[in-house]
């Protein structure tokens, strides 16, 4: 059976969740959004007003038996290598995305294009070419 992905709507505000049950779905670990919300310590109305930052995140990935390994990354190229070399090996990768106002997930590579899991987009999952995630985040 497939991963399940659950999509967010826009004024749900809270992407950072949906990123934390999307990525640990790609690890094996099935969590619910009110789990992804205990485990971040952001309840859904903070989350609706205030959004989830990186170490309410950490701190769900932790609680969920894994390690985070937080890369505040200047240039694109240096960008690029660590989240190749992370989904490469079949681990996730959360990225902040729309000036700084999404949590998106980097989940594996098909061919040259990178999958990724989106709980706004409407498709929810897609590739993409690298140029494409750069202009997501902005490099």
């Amino acid at each position: 059976m497939g991963q399940k992905y659950h999509r967010q709507y826009s004024f749900e505000g809270n992407c950072g969740q949906h990123a934390l049950v999307h990525a640990l779905g790609c690890l094996g670990i099935h969590i619910s959004i009110g789990d992804a919300h205990r485990r971040t310590g952001v309840s859904r109305l903070r989350a609706m007003v205030e959004g989830t930052n990186e170490h309410a995140l950490m701190k769900g990935i932790r609680r969920s038996g894994c390690k985070p390994l937080p890369h505040l990354v200047h240039g694109e190229a240096k960008a690029r290598r660590i989240i190749t070399r992370y989904i490469r090996r079949g681990i996730p990768v959360i990225i902040l995305i729309d000036d700084q106002e999404h949590w998106m997930v980097l989940s594996g590579l098909k061919g040259e294009k990178i999958r990724w899991i989106d709980s706004v987009d409407d498709r929810l999952t897609g590739t993409s070419a690298w140029k494409t995630i750069r202009m997501w985040m902005e490099y």
